[in-house]
């Protein structure tokens, strides 16, 4: 295997638990609006913002649409389906990011693996996101003390895929493609962001789910176990 220099985590759902993070977020925000009064919160209602929030996304993604009208489109969407009549939009695209820059939970093993590669490596946070939510989360998680910076998108200009979002991290940390490794769980954002930028990828894949898709990753891992074996 290459020698590398620099590991470019993602972090939802490759270090921090982002489902845990958004049923936390998102039914406080729901109840908060009063939208409770007529939809009870269940599992079923966080199961569809789940999947609306995950198409807006992949918009996003895709350059269909902007990051300001996924903020308010999805809520939008969410309450559409629901058929929720008395609550704006408006209220949870406001409140619900407030509500998830407060959780910031980690998978097991997440802390204990940044501190076991940052012995070799320096290790940068690379995610898509609201600028002040990451920030307030990604300070309250005990791996801080193990990266060397973070780059989210908002402020940066770009999204994963894009190749622009890797040459300004590229250029931030004076590194060239070939020192760097992404490691993400998104074949679509982290995987194709590193074939767009000439850079190697280990696709996480701890589901272990079938790639349905035409990128494919350098390399695969299926739990932190198999990152350790391949980068030490």
């Amino acid at each position: 295997m290459k020698k590398y220099k620099y590991l470019l985590f993602d972090n939802d759902g490759t270090l921090m638990d982002f489902k845990k993070n958004e049923e936390y977020a998102l039914e406080i925000a729901y109840k908060l609006s009063g939208a409770h009064n007529e939809v009870p919160y269940s599992e079923n209602v966080l199961r569809l913002y789940s999947e609306i929030n995950d198409l807006w996304w992949k918009k996003l993604e895709r350059k269909e649409c902007t990051r300001e009208e996924l903020m308010l489109g999805r809520f939008n969407d969410f309450l559409i389906a629901l058929g929720v009549k008395n609550v704006e939009p408006e209220f949870l695209s406001d409140n619900y990011p407030k509500c998830l820059a407060n959780g910031a939970f980690l998978y097991d093993g997440a802390k204990e693996l940044m501190e076991e590669l940052s012995k070799v490596y320096d290790i940068y946070i690379i995610t898509n996101g609201i600028g002040f939510v990451q920030k307030s989360r990604i300070e309250k998680c005990e791996y801080l003390p193990y990266i060397k910076g973070t780059f989210i998108s908002e402020e940066v200009g770009a999204v994963k895929p894009e190749k622009e979002y890797f040459d300004a991290v590229l250029k931030e940390i004076n590194a060239s493609n070939d020192d760097c490794l992404i490691i993400g769980d998104s074949l679509t954002a982290d995987i194709k962001g590193g074939i767009n930028a000439l850079i190697d990828t280990v696709w996480f894949n701890p589901l272990k789910s079938a790639n349905k898709t035409d990128v494919t990753p350098t390399y695969i891992a299926e739990n932190y176990t198999d990152i350790i074996k391949l980068l030490l």
